[in-house]
């Protein structure tokens, strides 16, 4: 079984260019504007992606520069110590060697060497002459000696508050033996303060680098305050002790960033604070602590905002591009379509035997050679078909339009029929020249023409000096022996107006014939040349009504004559008053 679409109400083409010039630059824009805004996102992601690794690279390189030199410096003292048996107790030679230790290492904050009872001999930068310290006073340090025997390369403790220094202490040491024994143990300090002046140097006002111990500890951020770095116990400081809010929340929210799946080493989020969006890069670092430090940058979402936005407002423009694209087509359609809508009207209008209002300035005026030879051809084919509707019925022309294969085929109609004649006008023409003669005439039929044609008749022929008219054909016309008789009075009522002018002066009277009963009706003649007319014995039987008026009641401008049968028909009607009847030859006329 075959299914069919079955089809509503058609789009006129005003409506269907526009929109598919429309749907077309959609279609082929919206791809590029997809494509290319995936392209910039993904390029700008990348570049963000790519400037936080360098930052934090820089960090982590800044603080591997700071910390690995220590490293260095402290294998190679301790070979030194233990190949020339410097004596720890020694203040001139062993004070020389750690003057020397602390210049070619400026990031070290002191050194000092713990003694195996646990009591500690220490140095500080900027300050000439030993100090002790008793190993009760010393945090840690029974772990040191513990772990000494343990390996002989430098270990990193956990990060602890010294409150001599009073700061934050990142604390490698080495062991250092004797004769296979310990004899002590090499240590030296970093404190949080030095750290926080080399990060205070990678940040500016939108950019805030830091280093954190096991996630939430304080080791180093830009411009700490004083009561951070003078801790008054040896608790650690967190997150929570920073003055600086984007520290301290750093862990409160951690929403996903969306270029973090484009970084190879670092890790990400984003978070608001205080109103304003930070994006935070970091990753952990190992090597220095027990547990990995984390370093990382926090940068204000602004200072990133136009490469997160750049995509969104090229997309934007290509957009707003698109729409006046869109606009410009529909424009542009409506344009192109205004000549088919101008057809459409002519059609209608030609459709509707409107021959004279088909106007086509558009297409005349048109830039397309289409348009304007169609527009000039419509309107050759308007002013032939006026002129055809000249010669041929309104009514049969409109019948012939709608339905062509039957419209005047011969068939047989109950009709009525009016002849209409002049009366002496072969005197009148042998009196005027023949251009005034015709004039006479066409002004007559001016007159009764429109007349007969307002109430429905057909003009069928005109017969030298008058016309023979019916109603009841090609359209089925149940009235039509009451539309002859109003024609006919009307034509008398025209004509009874006139009469008298001087402009209409000596025309001949008119002799109206009417008789209604069957006739064929149809085209009649040969292939190539037919004439749609009617034949029959009402069309004698009429015409021998409007001869036999011929001398009646000559002071009458219009005589009105009808058949008996036809004034049987139609007595009961109004207006017939006065009516007398006839006798011609063997038959009865009613003269109105």
């Amino acid at each position: 079984m075959r299914y069919r679409w079955k089809l509503g109400r058609p789009f006129t083409i005003a409506t269907v260019l526009p929109a598919l010039l429309a749907l077309l630059v959609i279609g082929a824009v919206i791809p590029v504007i997809a494509t290319t805004y995936s392209i910039n996102a993904s390029n700008a992601n990348a570049l963000l992606s790519t400037r936080a690794e360098l930052l934090v690279d820089g960090l982590e390189n800044q603080l591997r520069g700071l910390l690995d030199p220590i490293t260095a410096q402290l294998t190679t003292a301790r070979g030194v110590i233990e190949q020339r048996a410097l004596d720890f107790e020694d203040p001139v030679a062993f004070e020389t060697f750690v003057e020397g230790l602390i210049s070619g290492t400026p990031q070290l904050s002191g050194i000092g060497i713990i003694r195996p009872d646990g009591t500690m001999r220490r140095w500080e930068k900027g300050r000439r002459g030993a100090l002790e310290e008793q190993a009760d006073a010393l945090p840690l340090v029974g772990q040191a000696l513990a772990e000494a025997s343990l390996t002989d390369s430098v270990r990193w403790s956990a990060p602890f508050v010294s409150l001599v220094l009073r700061d934050t202490i990142l604390n490698p040491r080495i062991s250092i033996r004797r004769n296979g024994e310990i004899a002590g143990i090499l240590t030296v300090g970093v404190t949080g303060r030095r750290l926080s002046e080399y990060v205070s140097e990678l940040s500016d006002g939108e950019v805030t680098a830091f280093i954190l111990y096991d996630r939430d500890k304080l080791i180093a951020y830009p411009n700490r305050s004083p009561d951070e770095a003078a801790p008054t116990s040896t608790r650690l400081p967190t997150i929570q002790d920073s003055s600086l809010a984007i520290i301290r929340d750093i862990w409160v929210e951690e929403n996903e960033l969306t270029q973090s799946n484009k970084m190879v080493r670092t890790e990400g989020h984003w978070a608001p604070i205080n109103g304003t969006p930070y994006a935070y890069f970091y990753r952990e670092i190992t090597g220095y602590t027990p547990e990995p430090l984390l370093v990382g940058v926090a940068i204000v979402s602004a200072e990133s905002r136009w490469f997160r936005w750049a995509a969104l407002l090229a997309a934007a423009l290509g957009l707003i591009l698109l729409a006046i694209a869109v606009v410009a087509a529909c424009v542009l359609g409506r344009r192109i379509a205004a000549p088919m809508v101008q057809i459409e009207d002519a059609l209608s209008k030609l459709e509707s035997m409107d021959f004279d209002s088909v106007a086509l300035p558009q297409m005349n005026q048109s830039w397309i050679a289409e348009w304007r030879n169609s527009a000039k051809r419509l309107t050759k084919t308007a002013t032939a078909l006026a002129s055809f509707n000249q010669y041929v019925p309104g009514t049969l022309a409109r019948r012939l339009m709608n339905r062509p294969q039957d419209a005047a085929q011969p068939q047989e109609r109950s009709v009525t029929v009016m002849f209409v004649d002049m009366e002496g006008f072969s005197a009148f023409a042998r009196a005027h020249t023949a251009q005034q003669s015709a004039e006479r005439l066409n002004t007559v039929f001016r007159l009764i023409g429109p007349v007969i044609e307002n109430h429905g008749g057909v003009i069928d022929k005109y017969t030298g000096d008058g016309l023979m008219a019916f109603w009841g054909a090609p359209d089925l016309q149940g009235d039509h022996r009451r539309r002859a008789i109003d024609a006919a009075q009307e034509i008398r009522r025209v004509i009874d107006e006139v009469t008298g002018e001087s402009w209409f002066e000596a025309t001949p009277r008119l002799r109206i014939g009417l008789h209604a009963g069957p006739a064929i009706v149809g085209n009649l003649g040969f292939e190539g040349r037919v004439n749609y007319t009617l034949v029959g014995t009402t069309v004698n039987t009429a015409e021998r009504v409007e001869q036999g008026l011929r001398g009646r009641r000559p002071d009458q401008s219009v005589i009105i004559g009808m058949s008996q049968e036809m004034y049987d028909q139609v007595k009961p009607l109004a207006g017939l008053d006065g009516a007398e009847t006839i006798e011609v030859g063997h038959h009865h006329i009613v003269i109105l």
